[in-house]
C-alpha cells in the first residue's frame, strides 16, 4: 500500500499537501495551526486538491474554460503524428510522485515514447503560459487542475 497524503489548511488561508506523519507546518507562514480537509492515497490528486484550494475561484473558472475549449494548444505546435492526449498523457508519466514536473523528467519521457515533434521547454512553457502548470521552483512545475 502506498503513501497516505494530507490536504491542510493553515489557519492563514494557505493549503497544502502533508505525507501522513509528517510535521505540518505551513509553507507559506511556518504557523502549526492547521486543519485537515481531505485524505488522499495520490500524491497526483492532492497536488490538484491544494493547487485549486489556493486558486482564487474566479481565476479557476477562466483556465477551466481555456483548457476545456483549446486544450493545451499543442494542435499548432504537433504534427499529426502525435495527439495533444498524447503530450498530456506523457507530461502526467513525467511529474512525479510528488506532484512536480520538471524539463529533465518531461524530456526523458518525450524520449521514451520517441515523441519528437516538440520539446518540453516549448510543451511546459506552454502549459504554464495557458495557465495549467505554475512553476513551484525554478526547475520544477506544478499541475493547477488535472489534464484529460
Amino acid at each position: 500500500m502506498g503513501d497516505i497524503w494530507h490536504h491542510m489548511q493553515c489557519s492563514c488561508g494557505r493549503s497544502f499537501g502533508i505525507r501522513k506523519g509528517s510535521a505540518q507546518s505551513c509553507p507559506r507562514c511556518g504557523s502549526k495551526i492547521s486543519r485537515k480537509i481531505s485524505v488522499f492515497e495520490d500524491s497526483i490528486k492532492l497536488s490538484e486538491a491544494v493547487s485549486r484550494a489556493n486558486l482564487p475561484n474566479e481565476l479557476f473558472g477562466d483556465i477551466s474554460k481555456r483548457s476545456s475549449k483549446k486544450g493545451l494548444g499543442l494542435t499548432s505546435s504537433m504534427g499529426d503524428s502525435k495527439s495533444p492526449s498524447a503530450i498530456m498523457r506523457a507530461m502526467n508519466q513525467a511529474t512525479n510522485d510528488q506532484g512536480f514536473l520538471t524539463i529533465q523528467s518531461l524530456t526523458s519521457e518525450l524520449s521514451r515514447l520517441q515523441i519528437e515533434e516538440t520539446s518540453a521547454e516549448h510543451l511546459i512553457g506552454q502549459a504554464e503560459l495557458e495557465g495549467i502548470l505554475v512553476r513551484t521552483t525554478a526547475e520544477s512545475w506544478t499541475w493547477l487542475q488535472q489534464s484529460s
